[in-house]
């Protein structure tokens, strides 16, 4: 295969980077693209990371990935883009610095549009289009703590086949939360056109936050383990698929908590998993000079705190703490009801809630 300036051949890993164009200043602009490619033909994963520059945990889960994997004893191949923004990446933004457009929303691009949308179309075309299924990773920032895996269980336009096996791919992540649906606000991701091109994809979330410090070596190797699921999930790799828990968890995103127009220095009342009830209060923002309360940020609905957490307590205006939700569909089922046809085994769940 040969994507960009990478060509592989079996059992051999090529590096490369698929040129897209150039920054006001004549800067080249470049995305950098790694293909394991297998020694027997099978199918073909794209797993992405960086789409928001500074989410880091998938550019380090990929990297554990590489380091991890032998190439001649893959069945087909596995592309891996761990930067997908540069142009976010190189300032440690969420959007590209560029043109300010955020990369999640740009569809399937424009190869004639704006420095954004011209990755979005070379990353989506060059890479996802060729590919069997996409994992693509997220993560919490510095001050945002996340932790779990979004399928889209009812995209309009895409096949109920493609659903499937995205419901699939998410729970072989491996991790014990997954959002079928996310909240009205996340609507319009690019996402939603991969899927509508007959790609099964998920979104995964994972990591970050001040917990990296203390936990930061296992964030990044249940995102290594994440992707060798996946591709064991496809029969690229062999192997057992090892999850946090022998159950998931479906939820619904209905809401969030958004801070006003005055921000300030959090403190909140909840942690991971806990429900609440309708107007209760979820947290204070207070004053940093003068302690005074400022804001009080009231619960929008009965729900529960997912894995999204705001734990930094520095708050700026308008900014996004946390998602809830209540359960969807069957709620809790077991991993091997749904992962019939691949061994599976339990490796121990990640610390998200507190005893």
């Amino acid at each position: 295969m040969k994507i960009g300036t990478a060509e592989s051949k079996p059992g051999e890993i090529a590096y490369g980077v698929i040129t897209v164009g150039y920054t006001m200043g004549r800067f080249p602009i470049e995305i950098p693209v790694v293909i394991v490619e297998g020694s027997e033909e099978g199918p073909t994963l794209a797993v992405s990371g960086a789409v928001h520059g500074a989410e880091l945990l998938g550019p380090m889960g990929i990297h554990e990935f590489l380091h991890q994997v032998d190439p001649t004893k893959v069945k087909g191949r596995i592309i891996l883009v761990p930067v997908v923004n540069p142009g976010a990446f190189e300032f440690g933004l969420r959007n590209t610095k560029w043109d300010g457009q955020n990369l999640n929303r740009e569809g399937l691009g424009k190869i004639d549009g704006t420095i954004t949308q011209q990755i979005a179309y070379h990353f989506v075309h060059d890479v996802v289009v060729k590919a069997d299924a996409l994992v693509d990773i997220h993560s919490g920032t510095e001050d945002g703590f996340v932790w779990y895996t979004i399928y889209e269980a009812a995209c309009e336009g895409v096949d109920p086949q493609v659903i499937e096996k995205s419901k699939k791919l998410a729970v072989a992540f491996g991790l014990q939360e997954i959002m079928g649906q996310c909240p009205d606000r996340w609507a319009g991701g690019y996402m939603d056109d991969v899927l509508r091109a007959g790609v099964p994809a998920v979104t995964v979330e994972i990591g970050g936050g001040g917990d990296y410090f203390i936990n930061g070596k296992q964030q990044i190797e249940m995102c290594a383990q994440g992707i060798t699921n996946a591709a064991i999930l496809l029969g690229i790799m062999e192997g057992e698929i090892v999850t946090e828990l022998d159950e998931v968890t479906f939820w619904r995103g209905e809401a969030e908590i958004i801070a006003g127009a005055k921000g300030g220095l959090l403190r909140t009342n909840v942690q991971i998993g806990d429900f609440c009830e309708e107007g209760s209060v979820w947290g204070v923002l207070y004053d940093p000079y003068t302690g005074m309360e400022v804001e009080q940020l009231i619960m929008p609905i009965d729900c529960y705190q997912l894995a999204s957490l705001h734990p930094w307590p520095a708050v700026r205006p308008g900014s996004a703490m946390s998602v809830l939700g209540n359960k969807m569909g069957d709620g809790t089922v077991k991993v091997k009801s749904i992962l019939t046809d691949v061994p599976v085994r339990v490796g121990g769940a990640y610390k998200t809630r507190r005893d």
